[in-house]
């Protein structure tokens, strides 16, 4: 599975989290992280998604599809989410939004840490010149 595909919807699902967060509980502080982190979440997956695109046409010039500077942006950012929501759902014990966010973004953070220790760069130009050989 590609970063982008979880990358786009967990951004999405932050700034929805942060809105909600905002209007519902007048939290400034949530809707301002929940919109940040998750504003530099989508702009992440956007970057991954144009250059898994321009690498698969073959318009990469000698580009590596996934970027390892994107996946561990990523991984740090769900890993600070997972920590700071965390931090909430001790204090608090509630399992809405603390501890679901923390499970999301924990979960997320597991992913990306398995995606940076398993680097390999895909040449996705190779793989389609070696497609139309065939």
């Amino acid at each position: 599975m590609h970063d982008f595909c979880v990358t786009l919807p967990y951004g999405a699902l932050l700034i929805l989290g942060g809105l909600i967060g905002a209007l519902r509980a007048g939290s400034m502080a949530s809707g301002l992280t929940g919109g940040g982190v998750g504003s530099l979440m989508l702009i992440l997956g956007n970057l991954s998604l144009s250059k898994y695109r321009r690498v698969k046409a073959g318009n990469g010039n000698g580009e590596t599809f996934p970027s390892i500077i994107i996946l561990i942006m990523c991984l740090l950012l769900s890993g600070g989410v997972t920590y700071i929501m965390y931090d909430r759902y001790s204090t608090t014990g509630k399992i809405m939004p603390a501890g679901m966010v923390m499970g999301i973004s924990g979960s997320l953070a597991l992913f990306y840490l398995f995606k940076v220790a398993t680097y390999a760069p895909e040449d996705l130009q190779v793989k389609a010149q070696t497609a139309k050989a065939e």
